[in-house]
């Protein structure tokens, strides 16, 4: 189990101050939107005789709490009076699919949420929640995660049915702050699909104009930042496009397999408009040429280095 706290600050814009001879006109305050997110992950919350592949087990006696790691984090959340605005649980509650870990898990989280006088608390699924092996042929995978609980994973049942259907869904934090959760285990249908989370381009696209079509979300907070809107397409949602086909082709190394994901029809529009070089690739790239042309030199160099290094230390 991993805990986080993390905090954001939004849209501070400060207006210039004026100076006459005889009077001083103040710069207006800052407008200041500060949210505080905490982090629940990986709770893995399994039965007492599956393996030990987690220290949090259904039922499991909370004293000592040393040997209890939610009634840990709950005595140290009230020692240090810790407050958030949201809890984020991105994803496996459970472990190997157990409907008692999973529904466990979510308590665990409502408290943890309740100690921390939190909001709202946004789960995300992961490959542990879904049963994707099929230990129960007579079910999909989704059943237990789709009829848990009545307000699970979410209040609402719009944002429920829009977390399975369309693999995401807004959750409104405060005025000034909503939360988009994925459903990155949308296709874990069997075994096979469950080996690689995935979130398509398709989806992104859907999610990128349901945003759009929103109208609340980055245009507003933009706006509240001061940061001007002038430039076409230097910002906006459609980048979500270009990131994603930037870290397809430097983690594969392979263009033509970016052009298939990002599905155009031109591999020129793939190299020439959506593959970007990350800031540090030419750095990256003379280094390869050195260790290639100069290894022993840079070998020597580097020796000297860490020579030099270990002087300093002693």
């Amino acid at each position: 189990m991993q805990f986080k706290k993390a905090s954001a600050t939004q849209g501070i814009r400060t207006s210039g101050a004026r100076y006459t001879s005889n009077a001083t006109v103040q710069p207006a305050l800052p407008t200041v939107y500060r949210v505080t997110f905490a982090v629940v992950s990986d709770l893995h919350c399994r039965l007492s005789n599956d393996p030990t592949e987690s220290s949090l087990e259904v039922g499991a006696t909370r004293i000592p709490a040393i040997y209890h790691p939610v009634q840990a984090l709950l005595e140290l959340i009230e020692e240090k009076q810790m407050r958030a605005d949201a809890l984020l649980i991105p994803g496996d509650l459970a472990n190997r699919a157990s409907r008692e870990g999973l529904s466990q898990g979510w308590d665990f989280a409502l408290e943890i949420g309740r100690a921390l006088r939190t909001g709202i608390v946004v789960p995300a699924l992961g490959n542990h929640d879904v049963d994707s092996r099929r230990t129960r042929p007579d079910q999909d995978a989704f059943y237990n995660v789709r009829n848990l609980r009545p307000g699970f994973p979410f209040p609402d049942s719009e944002s429920t049915t829009r977390y399975f259907a369309e693999g995401f869904c807004i959750q409104k934090v405060s005025s000034s702050t909503e939360v988009v959760a994925l459903n990155t285990v949308i296709d874990h249908t069997d075994e096979q699909s469950a080996k690689r989370g995935r979130f398509d381009i398709s989806r992104i696209t859907r999610l990128a104009e349901f945003l759009r079509r929103q109208g609340t979300v980055l245009y507003p907070a933009m706006d509240k930042a001061g940061i001007e809107r002038k430039v076409a397409r230097s910002y906006g949602f459609h980048l979500f496009r270009h990131s994603a086909g930037s870290q397809m082709q430097e983690v594969t190394g392979d263009l033509k397999q970016t052009q298939g994901f990002l599905g155009h029809a031109s591999i020129g529009i793939t190299s020439d408009v959506y593959v970007h070089l990350q800031p540090d690739s030419e750095v990256e790239s003379m280094k390869k040429l050195e260790e290639t042309f100069f290894s022993e030199l840079c070998s020597t160099v580097l020796e000297t280095r860490v020579e030099g290094q270990k002087e300093m230390v002693n």
